[in-house]
């Protein structure tokens, strides 16, 4: 917590804790504490049983079950980009069950625009444009696209080479949901489907 940026989390955090929305985690208390001679910034968030990735260690989502996780997950989603607003790490550890709802983690929620300093895609699930420092609503819906494959087939899709705009998909992905993955995919972020579309 000694760094500029801790400033700038606990805003973000304490701007998250207004949001109300049924299926965001809700931020309990945010502050600064010390551990020995180390300070820290936290978070305290609404306590969840089980994420989506615990279930993907185990087994797939049936294509019952993903049907009941999208609509609680668009809705966060949808309650966000109208809020100007991304959730930027959309990700089978970010959906949570919380009393047997469905909800996303709110800790990482950010505004829409451009993300200050170097950025690099870490993950499979950072769109392609988080490299030019973009984050927007169409970042969210290549990680729920990802995050879609991994939860029917326990693994995330490939990418033939770097400059590869179009994912290798596993053969196993239900034909019901391999459009609008490969729609969700798309190397273009103007060419993903919004929310409401989905």
């Amino acid at each position: 917590a000694d760094s500029l940026d801790a400033d700038e989390q606990l805003g973000r955090w304490r701007s998250v804790a207004a949001l109300a929305h049924p299926n965001l985690v809700r931020l309990l208390d945010i502050g600064r504490c010390k551990l020995g001679e180390h300070p820290f910034v936290f978070v305290v968030m609404e306590y969840a049983e089980q994420t989506l990735a615990e279930v993907l260690l185990h087994r797939a989502l049936t294509t019952d079950e993903v049907q009941e996780l999208l609509p609680p997950t668009l809705d966060a989603l949808g309650f966000l980009h109208r809020s100007f607003l991304v959730h930027g790490q959309v990700k089978p550890a970010n959906i949570l069950v919380v009393n047997d709802q469905v909800k996303l983690a709110s800790d990482n929620v950010q505004p829409i625009g451009q993300l200050e300093g170097e950025t690099l895609r870490a993950s499979v699930y950072d769109p392609p444009e988080l490299t030019d420092g973009r984050i927007g609503a169409p970042g969210d819906i290549w990680g729920l696209g990802v995050t879609l494959v991994e939860a029917l087939t326990q693994r995330a899709p490939a990418w033939a080479g770097e400059l590869s705009a179009t994912p290798s998909l596993p053969a196993d992905l239900p034909q019901a949901f391999a459009d609008i993955v490969r729609r969700c995919l798309r190397f273009d972020r103007v060419d993903r489907p919004t929310v409401i579309e989905m």
